[in-house]
């Protein structure tokens, strides 16, 4: 990895108040799937010059975390509430019921205040009836598909309603207001064939083009582009693959990488037509992924865990009270509870919920320092009133939600801390709640939800705390590394790749631009003794510490003296029973982990039965419980999931009588929602 030096904190205070300049426009690109170890400047076997480029003149969001799924994770950013707060949790919720329309999105406030609005992409966020899509939520065009994912050549989508790929889910909605334009099968968008980055980049371009040409270049202007890339199915054009060529020897990940490539291109060339209209001198944009990369094809090394791919049916799993926590009302004391079955689809480990993430912008009022690593936290919950101060538009969060109750606003504008490279407000991220509703997901007989949510998760400073199981495990390295070894054997625990050696030592990657694979394997060998700092070689050498940013000059050939060396190789693993969940870390008759973060990054070393860490475990397990106790009404969401199957029934229905997905339903049966205790 790249040396990347913390933000120096200069300058004097910035106020967020932007009166007299021209309205930012807003960017966000969003990927799918992306791992942490998939972009160039983490792993230089990748190939993404456009998007290394724009993090190098802007700044990384080093601490930067979401959910661990597509779904919820979008409803946190148009709405900037956890999914526990509007009643989401999974990405079978979508299509059944929703975000939830008595929220205001992010776009809908910005549309407010005079932004052209605009999303170009994947919405995931709710089809069942016409007020659940893109543009009755705020948004003036959706060019587009609605479900999780689908063939990037032919836009079809199974949904197990006939015919493996029987539905079209690509369509243009713009300017969609009256019940009657979803009452009649509309014109789909002409991209049979067309590689969905390239039709999704046109229409961006389109949209950048014809808003300047019609409202102005300097009119306030608003782009949520979602992309399909880089979710399965892993499918590329020949070109993008060819790139990696003699560098990557895995099939499968080197097609992976071809997709990052492309979604690479993509990104360059819609910034090269914001320049071309005058509008990128006024940009602020944001790229991250929506959740960490799956394992197998993505890589999220040196972080643990990740995505997992999707279970089959014989991997549903038996009736089991798995909640160690287990809030009721009528019970609102921690219980003791048998193990959770571990079929967890997606990861509360690092690696399934920390992601790259990075701002940039020419404004040197917005960002006036650049060029390095902001290491605060920070969710993508914090997303909406991050946008809405860098826009200058006043809100009160409380009047985002209009309903019964009271629902909680989960985001933070943490724009000051980044302009000043401060503290960020956010001390806190909730990995995931454990209430009845994990409880009555695990005991689910119907497999409907599965495993998904038995386990829970917060982070509380420099401590993260996991109960129940957390999710798919484990440090995988990606298969460029294991091929690189093979061709160096003589470096033995190190590895020499394309100019770079990656020594893994403790979970950490570390790389050295060497002339030769004896030097490598030289400068490998002395890194031992930097323990968890890594020694970067050239003109001034660096040691450098990953996990704060912090930078260390020392002398050639040696890393700075008095630094501590790191932890030591942790103990093997105890076997986990995949079936009952039994052996499985975090998992009871376990408590719990701990994890201390500024000693441990990757979580390697559980500290849940360290007398010294106690106090911590119980503080952390304390706060678990109180903010569990804010999630909305189990019974409300299972009535949703109850809905899922007669709403599957819906859409085939329709899917068979038109080809192609849309609204199946005239109104939504569940609003207003959701009610809390």
């Amino acid at each position: 990895m790249r040396a990347r030096g913390v933000v120096c904190a200069a300058a004097v205070a910035l106020s967020l108040s932007l009166s007299g300049a021209r309205p930012v426009h807003l960017i966000h690109i969003l990927a799918d799937d992306l791992g942490y170890n998939d972009v160039s400047w983490h792993n230089p076997v990748m190939k993404t010059p456009v998007l290394q480029s724009l993090q190098d003149s802007g700044v990384h969001l080093a601490g930067l975390h979401t959910w661990k799924a597509c779904a919820p994770s979008r409803g946190s950013i148009m709405s900037g509430r956890y999914p526990f707060h509007y009643g989401f949790y999974d990405n079978q919720d979508a299509n059944a019921y929703g975000l939830p329309t008595n929220f205001t999105t992010l776009p809908s406030l910005l549309q407010a205040a005079g932004y052209s609005t605009h999303i170009v992409g994947k919405w995931h966020l709710g089809y069942r009836s016409p007020e659940l899509t893109p543009t009755r939520r705020g948004f003036e065009t959706h060019f587009g598909y609605y479900q999780h994912g689908e063939d990037y050549f032919t836009h079809r989508f199974d949904d197990g309603c006939g015919a493996p790929d029987s539905g079209y889910d690509f369509n243009n909605a713009t300017n969609l207001t009256a019940p009657a334009d979803f009452a009649v099968p509309r014109t789909q968008v002409g991209t049979g064939g067309v590689y969905s980055a390239y039709t999704f980049t046109s229409e961006a371009q389109r949209l950048v083009r014809r808003h300047a040409a019609t409202r102005g270049a300097d009119a306030p202007f608003y782009l949520y582009a979602a992309f399909q890339n880089v979710h399965a199915p892993v499918e590329v054009p020949a070109v993008y693959e060819a790139l990696y060529d003699g560098v990557i020897a895995d099939p499968k990940r080197k097609t992976f990488a071809g997709m990052v490539s492309a979604l690479d291109e993509a990104v360059g060339n819609l910034t090269q037509t914001l320049r071309e209209v005058g509008m990128w001198e006024n940009c602020l944009l944001l790229f991250n992924s929506d959740n960490g990369g799956p394992i197998g094809e993505a890589n999220n090394f040196p972080l643990r865990g990740g995505k997992v791919r999707a279970r089959s049916a014989a991997q549903q799993n038996p009736a089991s009270a798995c909640s160690p926590l287990f809030y009721s009302p009528a019970a609102p004391a921690p219980l003791p509870t048998a193990p959770c079955p571990a079929h967890a689809q997606f990861s509360y480990w690092d690696g399934g919920v920390r992601i790259q993430g990075f701002l940039s912008s020419p404004r040197r009022d917005l960002l006036p320092i650049v060029g390095g690593s902001w290491p605060g936290m920070m969710h993508t919950v914090d997303v909406m009133p991050t946008f809405l101060a860098a826009a200058g538009i006043a809100f009160d969060p409380a009047a985002t939600y209009h309903g019964d109750g009271d629902v909680p606003f989960d985001g933070l504008n943490v724009l000051p801390a980044i302009q000043t490279s401060g503290t960020s407000p956010r001390t806190e991220v909730v990995h995931m709640i454990d209430n009845e509703y994990n409880s009555a997901v695990c005991n689910a007989t119907t497999g409907v939800g599965g495993q998904n949510h038995c386990g829970a998760g917060i982070t509380l400073g420099d401590f993260k705390l996991l109960v129940g199981f957390p999710g798919n495990d484990g440090w995988p390295q990606p298969p460029e590394a294991t091929e690189a070894t093979a061709s160096a054997p003589e470096c033995g625990a190190a590895t020499f790749l394309n100019d770079t050696c990656l020594h893994i030592f403790v979970g950490q990657l570390r790389n050295f631009t060497c002339a030769s694979a004896s030097s490598c394997c030289a400068a490998c060998a002395q890194d031992v003794q930097c323990g968890s700092w890594s020694h970067k070689a050239g003109t001034n050498q660096t040691c450098y510490l990953k996990s704060v940013g912090a930078m260390h000059k020392g002398k050639p050939g040696q890393c700075t003296s008095g630094i501590k060396a790191g932890p030591p190789t942790p103990p093997p693993a105890p076997a986990c029973d995949t079936k009952t969940g039994i052996g499985c870390p975090c998992n009871p008759p376990s408590r719990g982990c701990l994890f201390k973060l500024s000693e441990d990054p990757n979580e390697h070393h559980d500290l849940a039965a360290d007398p010294a860490y106690a106090a911590d475990f119980e503080r952390l397990l304390a706060r678990l419980t109180v903010v569990s106790r804010t999630g909305v009404i189990a019974a409300r969401v299972m009535l949703g999931k109850a809905q899922a199957k007669a709403d599957g029934t819906a859409t085939c229905a329709v899917l068979n009588r038109t080809g192609f997905y849309e609204p199946y339903a005239t109104h939504h049966p569940y609003y207003p929602y959701p009610g809390l205790r």
